[in-house]
């Protein structure tokens, strides 16, 4: 069995660690509980998700069931869309990759 990718492990990882709150369809959801459903959702539909970019545009940032876009809140911002939200970190980790520490 193929693992996850690095850059997916690192987007769902980040979604975990935040102090976000997540909407989906209209109810709000921990980042722990959003982190269970991206993972949930990659595991089921990873063939749409090679690498960071696929994942977030295929998978992460809408409902497969209603087609309406994920939003989240973090304590230090306005809500924005996830997508908007998982491209910034995916831009962080592509970054630290070019200029490890």
């Amino acid at each position: 069995m193929a693992t996850m990718p690095k850059d997916i492990q690192f987007l769902i990882e980040q979604v975990k660690k935040s102090d976000c709150i997540f909407f989906r369809n209209g109810s709000a959801f921990t980042a722990k509980e959003a982190a269970n459903h991206l993972t949930l959702k990659y595991n089921n539909g990873k063939r749409y998700a090679k690498n960071g970019n696929d994942f977030i545009n295929n998978i992460a940032s809408k409902s497969s069931w209603t087609g309406i876009n994920y939003k989240i809140k973090c304590s230090n911002s306005d809500e924005i869309t996830t997508n908007k939200w998982l491209f910034n970190q995916l831009k962080y980790y592509n970054k630290s990759l070019d200029h490890p520490k």
